[in-house]
């Protein structure tokens, strides 16, 4: 895993909370929800993201597409990623 540099800002820390909480409950994930998010949260989100339009004040991000944009950015995929920026998964 290369760098996660930028990763654990302290904006996108509701994403990754988000997205721990749900791989840790055991169920299968496609999309998560997240949020309320500020303004600074919803620019670091859209910029994480590549979109040019900031999400509203909730979020629905793809698992998918962002599993794609960690691994081909950091090398590792997002539970890697979320494991190592909040701690181990809670599979149960």
């Amino acid at each position: 895993m290369r760098s996660l540099n930028g990763l654990d800002s302290a904006a996108l820390r509701p994403l990754w909370r988000a997205v721990h909480d749900q791989l840790s409950s055991g169920r299968q994930v496609s999309r998560v929800r997240v949020g309320p998010l500020d303004d600074e949260q919803r620019s670091a989100v859209a910029d994480l993201l590549g979109d040019e339009r900031l999400p509203g004040e909730y979020a629905a991000v793809s698992m998918a597409a962002l599993d794609e944009l960690l691994v081909s950015s950091v090398g590792a995929g997002v539970r890697e990623v979320v494991a190592a920026l909040l701690g181990p998964l809670d599979d149960p």
